[in-house]
């Protein structure tokens, strides 16, 4: 679990959304200052706090915060966005962490990727959800659309995808569609700290996005200090049926969090879909993350909303398990062509004949 926290630190320091600001690590003092801080935002604005809290025990909570002031007191060399994120992690939440420093241009892109592997089958690698991927998976499927549906079988290949927004992954939703889906809603913490968070985030949201969270902010500033409407529960439906693909295999990991697993949640619920691969992160829960700054600088992000139906639909509590488990790492380097060949026949096996409007043809 302490891996996992980590992992979504660094997604964090990377992610389009997250526009730290540098600072040195600065004196105990400085430090100290952002780690008392960090203990009211995180009571006060974190929307799994209550639930942690119940789970957890205060003892608990309260042992991991000494334990960060003792840190700081000692002096240790490890940065002080260590020393907080350790603290964080007693919360066993990946929508929580502290990073320092922007993006650099030498870090890794997460573009995503397509590839015919035979007549039959096309394969979309998508790396990330994140905002400013949006375009370039919008653009790879206007270019490779005619590929795409004129074969039977399609891959989606979301390994190590760590979320985003679900804007993004709407190109994808929409060639495994076939009838409307049930999909859980969630509710918004409307602290007033957690308004001003989202308002930060409005500059970096495509137009669309940024008309929805409008909206959101508003119903946020008319309730303050409560839980108001995110999204209801209700159905997903969408404006095409696409005759192909009509076996899709969405292969996952435990690298796929947050928005990855929401997408993982509507596809698997089409009749031609099949989830391959590793259980999910587990990590939708406690979901919409949000920046609030420290004393330093640093920036702390929080999940502001909570999932419906709690803790009987928690997502976090195990991931999202596949229909087929095979292991992930096959598909990269020299195992990679049996792999696909592997996931090929199970998928024919397990969907028969071709699916479509969710009758058998």
């Amino acid at each position: 679990m302490q891996a996992r926290h980590l992992a979504l630190v660094a997604m964090l320091a990377i992610s389009s959304g997250c526009r730290h600001i540098s600072v040195s690590i600065g004196s105990g003092a400085v430090c100290r200052e952002d780690v008392r801080a960090s203990f009211g935002l995180v009571e006060r604005n974190y929307a799994g706090y209550a639930d942690k809290l119940a789970q957890l025990g205060a003892p608990a909570i309260e042992r991991a915060q000494a334990e960060a002031l003792r840190r700081v007191g000692a002096g240790e060399s490890t940065s002080c966005a260590q020393i907080l994120n350790d603290w964080l992690a007693v919360f066993d939440e990946g929508h929580m962490g502290v990073a320092e420093g922007r993006r650099s241009s030498r870090q890794a892109r997460q573009e995503p990727e397509f590839e015919i592997v035979s007549d039959d089958v096309a394969w979309l690698r998508v790396p990330s959800f994140e905002p400013e991927y949006r375009p370039a998976l919008e653009g790879l499927m206007r270019r490779h659309r005619h590929e795409i549906v004129a074969r039977p079988e399609l891959i989606i290949d979301v390994r190590g995808n760590g979320g985003g927004n679900g804007s993004t992954y709407r190109v994808l939703a929409e060639l495994v569609y076939v009838k409307p889906v049930p999909m859980t809603g969630a509710d918004v913490l409307a602290t007033p700290e957690n308004t001003a968070a989202w308002k930060r985030m409005l500059p970096t949201l495509h137009a669309d996005e940024r008309r929805f969270t409008q909206r959101v902010i508003a119903r946020m500033q008319q309730h303050p200090g409560q839980w108001v409407n995110f999204f209801p529960d209700g159905q997903v439906a969408r404006d095409v049926v696409l005759p192909q693909p009509s076996r899709v295999a969405v292969l996952t990991d435990a690298g796929c969090g947050s928005a990855c697993e929401r997408f993982v949640l509507e596809a698997r619920q089409s009749p031609k879909v099949r989830v391959v691969g590793s259980a999910t992160m587990g990590n939708l829960d406690y979901a919409s993350l949000r920046p609030h700054p420290l004393p330093s600088g640093r920036m702390l992000w929080l999940g502001t909303t909570r999932a419906h139906g709690l803790p009987e639909s928690s997502v976090d509590a195990h991931g999202i398990a596949p229909h087929i488990e095979l292991d992930p790492a096959l598909f990269d380097g020299s195992t990679r062509h049996a792999a696909l060949g592997l996931l090929v026949h199970e998928l024919r096996a397990s969907l028969g004949r071709l699916v479509t409007a969710g009758r058998a043809q």
